[in-house]
């Protein structure tokens, strides 16, 4: 009988323990819009609507995001790579998995549209439609990943 409450006390503090990190898992508030803007260049440079010479400067975004990672880890001490990292379950690693193609689309549409084509506004558009979806899907996986460090099916 003693055994089983301290097996119940162990659970409990991990339970406790998950909470925790859940709770230690913060995204600045700039985090979001930061990373939509540096994918929104993305589209511009892809699109042409910065002239050719920015074609060149592709790496500076991307570079930005890679950075804008480093500094997310730092700030919540946490590694969200790796194979036990946590994903969000089922329902985030869907949410992810249409944004990737979502933005794998943007970039499509912005490149033959706006390059390809000439119709420069439309990787305007594309691009802005990007910086919001990025911080939508950004604070809604955000919260898939709490619930699921914190136990609780979202």
């Amino acid at each position: 009988m003693d055994k089983n409450s301290e097996e119940g006390g162990a659970l409990d503090e991990v339970a406790a323990a998950r909470r925790r990190l859940a709770e230690r898992l913060y995204t600045p508030w700039w985090y979001h819009p930061v990373l939509g803007l540096l994918l929104g260049t993305l589209v511009l440079q892809v699109g042409g609507a910065l002239g050719r010479p920015a074609m060149f400067l592709i790496p500076v975004p991307v570079l930005g995001i890679i950075v804008l990672g480093r500094i997310y880890r730092r700030l919540s001490g946490i590694d969200l790579y790796g194979n036990e990292a946590p994903d969000g379950g089922r329902r985030g690693r869907s949410l992810l998995a249409i944004y990737v193609c979502g933005l794998i689309i943007c970039f499509a549409i912005g490149f033959l549209l706006g390059n390809q084509l000439g119709i420069a506004w439309t990787s305007w558009v594309i691009a802005a439609l990007l910086v919001v979806g990025t911080v939508v899907v950004g604070r809604r996986y955000d919260s898939l990943l709490r619930a699921q460090l914190r136990g609780v099916a979202a």
